[in-house]
């Protein structure tokens, strides 16, 4: 949270929506943001609180564990400006050393290339006109990313920003990488195949 206090003097609005958290994360942090909104767990429902919340025009959708090295606001900028609507995301490096993180990263570049879809690690990012016109993020337990990726590109090409986002491996490290890839497509690929996003969600976190 810290890097991101620059954005502020920028005229960046950063709103933290926290889903009933109860490990004492919230201690102090509402100095480091402009508002924070509480409410019921779900990354949908907490997503589209904070943006209900929010002023700007463009939305970006960071979650707690995600960075990035350098500033993004001038290419963001630069990108979206005298464009009603527009959305996209960043490319992806995972945080850990090991050699297959640099495989996941190319495997989730290249995923998200070749079917115009992102998930949140990338750090997905959309205009308040589009966003609203798909109705925000829709009501699902899981792969609410991957629908709202799919409902923006019937109306818009995506745009890859050039900057990086560093997403925490902490995932791929506790489940172990290999176990947590192979997890993650046949997740997909039941959503794809028309498995409810409740099933998904309890096969996910069991």
């Amino acid at each position: 949270m810290g890097e991101l206090q620059q954005w502020r003097a920028s005229d960046v609005e950063i709103i933290i929506s926290d889903g009933g958290s109860q490990d004492g994360g919230l201690e102090g942090i509402a100095d480091l943001c402009d508002e924070l909104v509480t409410g019921s767990a779900g990354r949908s429902r907490q997503m589209n609180r904070g943006a209900t919340r929010a002023r700007g025009h463009i939305l970006l959708f960071l979650h707690v564990d995600s960075h990035f090295p350098l500033d993004p606001l001038k290419t963001l900028r630069r990108e979206t400006m005298n464009r009603s609507e527009c959305w996209g995301w960043f490319r992806i490096s995972l945080s850990g050393n090991r050699r297959i993180f640099r495989c996941v990263e190319y495997m989730m570049r290249w995923r998200s290339h070749a079917s115009g879809i992102a998930t949140g690690d990338q750090g997905i990012w959309v205009s308040r006109p589009l966003f609203d016109r798909v109705g925000g993020f829709p009501p699902i337990l899981l792969m609410e990313d991957i629908r709202l990726s799919n409902q923006l590109g019937r109306h818009r090409r995506p745009v890859v920003l050039p900057e990086m986002l560093v997403t925490s491996s902490r995932r791929w490290e506790k489940k172990g990488p290999w176990r947590t890839i192979f997890l993650m497509w046949k997740l997909r690929l039941a959503y794809f195949m028309g498995t409810p996003a409740e099933r998904l969600h309890r096969d996910y976190y069991r």
